[in-house]
């Protein structure tokens, strides 16, 4: 699939030659002139980008006529000025809102690993206590009764040896789980760093 070049300014001369070459390139090109947007209107521009969705924007839209601008200075301005500010300030709050959703899904991974981790280890620690349980139960019939009926000794052994089997079996897969989680959460954080590093770079090139 190919990127998508968004070029401001359809109506002039510039903006044309830039969506020939963009197209030659083989960027899927998308004109815009003031009909489609006003530029210096933030709420246009969102609407314009949000719409066309594009991977890069040129902005090739000015106020040309020099001669007209002294007496049009409102005008002028608002192209030359406005325009380009409004289109920075949208740019950058793009930037700073994807910078955002990436800090917020890191610790939703890192919870999630920590909740896992903190089961795996509680587990086994249940079932030692239920094995402690057991074993004060065993050592009170002794105390009763002696050894002499193995039956009266059986109850307390039980309990014992079913809470130790039913932590370990709750603590197996959770580590085994806590492994693959790790290792999902590790892959999705590099993928994340690759596009906070895209997003760097692209900015760092424009």
């Amino acid at each position: 699939m190919s990127a998508r070049l968004l070029v401001l300014g359809a109506g002039g001369q510039l903006a044309r030659a830039l969506a020939s070459a963009g197209a030659a390139a083989g960027y899927e090109t998308v004109c815009a002139g003031r009909d489609q947007a006003d530029l210096a209107e933030r709420g246009a521009v969102g609407r314009l980008i949000d719409t066309v969705r594009p991977d890069l924007v040129i902005n090739a839209a000015a106020y040309t006529a020099v001669d007209d601008a002294e007496s049009n200075q409102q005008a002028a301005l608002a192209l030359n000025g406005r325009a380009v500010e409004v289109l920075a300030t949208y740019a950058a709050e793009r930037d700073a809102a994807l910078e955002t959703a990436l800090l917020e899904e890191e610790p939703k991974l890192q919870r999630s690993i920590s909740l896992i981790a903190a089961c795996a280890a509680i587990a086994p620690l249940l079932g030692l206590l239920g094995t402690v349980t057991g074993m004060i139960t065993t050592f009170d019939v002794i105390t009763l009764y002696g050894t002499g009926n193995p039956r009266l000794l059986s109850g307390g052994i039980s309990v014992a040896l079913v809470t130790t089997q039913l932590g370990l079996v709750v603590a197996v897969p959770l580590l085994l789980g806590h492994a693959v989680v790790s290792r999902v959460a590790q892959r999705r954080g590099s993928e994340l760093e690759s596009i906070r590093a895209a997003v760097a770079e692209e900015e760092g090139r424009s």
